[in-house]
């Protein structure tokens, strides 16, 4: 029996490293224009562990408040912050914004829940108010969960409206 050379045995490991490295190459790629399709404009990127209230819409402007926003997100985290990116303002109640979020057949309600110390941003990034907003209009929500309701609540951080 003969057992294989060292050489053999480096060729094998770098032609695994160049097949693992193409892959994951070619899994980038893939995602990258997945998200390009679905985002219909400019791909955001996000640094981990942080929320990005920022960035623009691109294509065509709404033409009405039934429009779809360019980018719909909704991301909970274990330490329940909570990100609604796009959601339609449906009812305005006191200090508390009520939004959905449609997602095919599924809608999200969510309470918003907003106190003094909830930061309002115009869609051009200037300090707002909760007079700014109004029903009909898109907002991305960031905050923390609250309540146990039984529609989803969240205490806002920050309200800004979408163009």
């Amino acid at each position: 029996m003969h057992m294989p050379s060292n050489r053999i045995a480096i060729l094998a490991a770098i032609s695994a490293a160049v097949i693992l490295f193409a892959g994951v190459l070619l899994y980038q790629v893939q995602a990258q224009s997945l998200l390009t399709v679905f985002n219909t404009g400019e791909v955001m990127s996000t640094a981990p562990g942080t929320v990005s209230l920022g960035g623009t819409q691109n294509g065509p402007a709404p033409t009405s408040v039934a429009a779809v926003p360019a980018q719909l997100e909704m991301h909970i985290a274990n330490n329940g912050l909570v990100l609604l990116r796009g959601a339609r303002v449906i009812a305005i109640s006191g200090s508390t914004i009520d939004v959905m979020m449609a997602f095919g057949l599924t809608n999200f309600t969510w309470a918003v829940q907003t106190t003094m110390n909830t930061n309002f941003l115009t869609p051009q990034g200037a300090k707002g108010s909760l007079g700014d907003i109004h029903v009909g209009a898109f907002v991305t929500v960031t905050g923390m969960l609250a309540g146990n309701d039984t529609e989803p609540a969240l205490s806002a951080q920050y309200v800004r409206e979408q163009q």
